[in-house]
């Protein structure tokens, strides 16, 4: 079964979206330039012919010594209508292609668009969460070195206590050494006292 030119249409399309999605978008546009630029200078060709036909004629009925005749008017005339179909088929053509490939242009950017925007969305978010676990680890960290700082003094006056309490501990027992050792010490020598009393 033949291929209608709706199918064969399409798959010119399918090709050429094929195509455009390994093109850059400078390419594509260089495309869109040049394509410009090619229905430009075919329309100057056409008109540049149309121009010298009815001018002239065609080659065919040129003469040197007379104007041009019916027949050569009418060729003249055909010739001109045939370069306007030919334009206008030409143009309707590229335009076609053009239209197509702005389309193609417009879906390609608004996908890198996207695309683009995805990845900004993603970095923000990304580099905000960076944010809030940094201020988080920060936060941490302050009231670990609080909590440090608050239990080393309170070891500090524990400690502190602790060694006051042994010092007086320690005084109370050389003051009571010393005392005892003082009532020892008058007692031997009140007995002495006595002894050498009784003793004369």
């Amino acid at each position: 079964m033949l291929d209608t030119p709706s199918k064969v249409q399409t798959r010119r399309r399918m090709e050429g979206a094929r195509l455009l999605s390994r093109l850059t978008i400078f390419q594509i546009s260089l495309i869109l330039f040049l394509d410009s630029f090619g229905v430009y200078r075919y329309k100057r060709r056409l008109e540049r012919d149309r121009y010298y036909t009815q001018a002239i004629g065609p080659p065919s009925v040129v003469s040197t010594s007379s104007p041009p005749t019916s027949n050569a008017l009418a060729s003249s005339d055909m010739a001109t209508t045939a370069a306007d179909k030919m334009l206008a088929r030409y143009s309707a053509s590229k335009l076609s292609s053009l239209t197509f490939l702005s389309h193609c242009v417009l879906s390609k950017v608004a996908v890198e668009v996207v695309v683009v925007v995805v990845v900004v969305v993603v970095v923000v978010v990304v580099v905000v969460v960076v944010v809030v676990v940094v201020v988080v680890v920060v936060v941490i960290v302050v009231v670990v070195v609080v909590v440090v700082g608050v239990v080393e003094v309170v070891v500090i006056v524990v400690v502190g206590v602790v060694v006051v309490e042994h010092i007086v501990v320690v005084v109370v027992v050389v003051v009571v050494v010393v005392v005892v050792v003082a009532v020892v010490v008058e007692v031997v020598v009140v007995v002495v006292v006595v002894v050498v009393v009784v003793v004369e």
